[in-house]
């Protein structure tokens, strides 16, 4: 975003446009967190429509007072593939996934009982191209609008370099234990993998599903 300071006619200095801008940014991005928080857009497009890199929006949510990142939602007694999960030895992480477990250095336990762990192409490649991007990143510092006014904030060098180690530790786990392949792939590979779980023996016998047990499980 970028912001022009004009003068007015005593030649002064005119802050007006400024606040406008950061005034119009607030209220999009409140309005873009009240969505998330309520569970009507996912992750991915908050990321996008709010003009940040994933990296971004996942740091934002993680140390916002109305924020959180939403890991999962649902009523187990509505899940009934929940009973699926057991069986399966493949797993597709979304941006949340990939960057959650990346952090809390769980990534090889996850490794470890699935076997294999798929990103779709286009979210390696953003991850890619955001590790490629931050190494010439000369960001000194922001301004903004949030709940209690305007701030302006400076980056210290040890920041810079601590966020650049983020970005790069994600890359660095995702090359070396996910498996990046085309969106369409991960779907087609996905259907298949539920619908033989649907249809093994297995599966059949229980006669029992998620519905007959569980409360909410959500973070957010």
């Amino acid at each position: 975003m970028t912001l022009h300071v004009g003068e007015n006619e005593a030649g002064e200095s005119d802050f007006s446009e400024m606040f406008s801008v950061l005034d119009d940014r607030h209220r999009f991005m409140s309005g873009l967190l009240e969505l998330y928080r309520d569970w009507k857009i996912p992750f991915c497009f908050f990321a996008l429509h709010s003009s940040r890199s994933v990296f971004e929006v996942w740091d934002g949510l993680r140390t916002e007072r109305d924020g959180g990142i939403h890991s999962d939602r649902g009523h187990a007694n509505e899940d009934q593939d929940a009973a699926l999960l057991p069986k399966t030895n493949c797993l597709v992480l979304d941006a949340t996934a990939l960057i959650t477990a990346s952090q809390l250095g769980l990534m090889e336990a996850v490794k470890k009982r699935f076997q294999r762990l798929i990103v779709p192409m286009a979210l390696a490649q953003e991850i890619r191209q955001a590790a490629i991007q931050i190494e010439n990143d000369q960001t000194a510092g922001t301004i903004g609008r949030g709940r209690d006014g305007y701030f302006h904030y400076e980056y210290s060098v040890e920041q810079q370099e601590a966020w650049r180690g983020f970005v790069r530790g994600v890359r660095d786990v995702m090359e070396a234990q996910v498996e990046s392949v085309s969106t369409s792939s991960s779907l087609s590979l996905a259907r298949k993998k539920h619908r033989e779980l649907k249809e093994s023996p297995g599966r059949r016998r229980t006669g029992k599903s998620a519905r007959d047990t569980g409360q909410h499980n959500g973070v957010g």
